[in-house]
């Protein structure tokens, strides 16, 4: 269709939809001119804190997102995980039962040791102890055989009592018993 030809005609219909809120399409860009007192234009501002929510908000559903597919990776990566490491803590447990088995064990053994031989050791000493007093007996066995002269009794008695028992006059005493046998065979013998 050219416009020369006559009997032209604009089918008015086709634009009624364009021309129907056109009107309040040229108030809405009027509106984005107009400014206030203060020379500022009141809808830019309003547009630009929508424009920012609109971002921030975005901006939080993006990240939002990503932490849920972080969150998601963890809880999967610990379902995971999470058998092994209580096979690994059984494991550990058990071990640790058994080694504190061990060490009961070795502490009974200990003391079952430690009484035997602590018993030995006063059975040796009961021994010794009569080691020593059959010693002393002997020894005051062969002391009245090598003497050629009697002691009164008392005496006798007093000296076996010294040689059977350590007491800290022994060696005092001793002295004592060996000068006065001296003496006794000196004066005899003079007689």
């Amino acid at each position: 269709m050219s416009l020369s030809e006559e009997n032209a005609t604009i089918d008015l219909s086709q634009y009624a939809d364009h021309l129907k809120g056109f009107e309040e399409e040229y108030k809405d860009i009027s509106l984005w001119h107009a400014k206030d007192r203060n020379g500022n234009v009141l809808v830019r501002k309003q547009a630009e804190k929508v424009i920012d929510v609109r971002r921030t908000l975005l901006y939080h559903e993006q990240e939002r997102k990503e932490l849920s597919h972080e969150l998601n990776f963890a809880y999967r990566l610990a379902g995971e995980e999470l058998p092994v490491r209580e096979r690994h803590l059984s494991e550990q447990q058990e071990k640790l039962r058994k080694t504190e088995m061990q060490l009961n064990e070795l502490a009974n053994k200990y003391q079952e040791k430690k009484i035997q031989i602590v018993s030995d050791i006063k059975q040796l000493n009961e021994k010794l102890q009569q080691a020593r007093e059959q010693k002393k007996r002997y020894e005051i066995k062969v002391w009245q055989k090598t003497e050629p002269f009697a002691l009164p009794t008392a005496l006798q008695a007093h000296i076996e009592i010294i040689i059977l028992y350590d007491t800290p006059d022994r060696s005092r005493m001793l002295t004592y018993y060996s000068i006065l046998r001296d003496f006794v065979k000196t004066f005899f013998s003079q007689k």
